[in-house]
């Protein structure tokens, strides 16, 4: 009699390798060439409102993948280096990325910094924290 064994694999998230340096009130990340502020907004606002939250800093919102830089899926509850960045809340934080899929209203992608997940909402009536 012949028996098949199943051997399951777990992907995971690669760590992330970033090099952060701290230039005053933001961490430069040498492998993104992308600066970020140290902490990031304490209060949740609609999608136009961080837009103009990170304007009114002369800064701009990062895209999806610009924020997923600094997940550290190593990590959770927050999955971010915490010994570099000063993050209040492991919740989800706007990115400037659109979600183009069908929806009644314009969306955008966000980021969860519980564990790095990712999810679109409505740009208009969710309240979520910019970076």
């Amino acid at each position: 009699m012949n028996k098949m064994i199943v051997v399951g694999l777990m992907v995971v998230g690669l760590v992330n390798a970033s090099e952060f340096k701290i230039k005053g009130s933001m961490i430069y990340d040498e492998k993104t060439e992308l600066s970020w502020q140290k902490k990031p907004s304490s209060k949740k606002m609609t999608w136009l409102d961080a837009k103009n939250y990170c304007e009114s800093m002369e800064l701009r919102m990062p895209n999806l993948y610009e924020l997923k830089s600094l997940v550290d899926y190593a990590k959770y509850n927050p999955a971010i280096r915490t010994d570099l960045i000063d993050i209040e809340t492991d919740d989800y934080y706007w990115t400037s990325s659109p979600y183009v899929g069908k929806s009644d209203n314009p969306s955008a992608w966000l980021v969860l910094f519980y564990n790095g997940l990712d999810r679109w909402s409505s740009e208009a009536y969710t309240l979520c924290f910019v970076w």
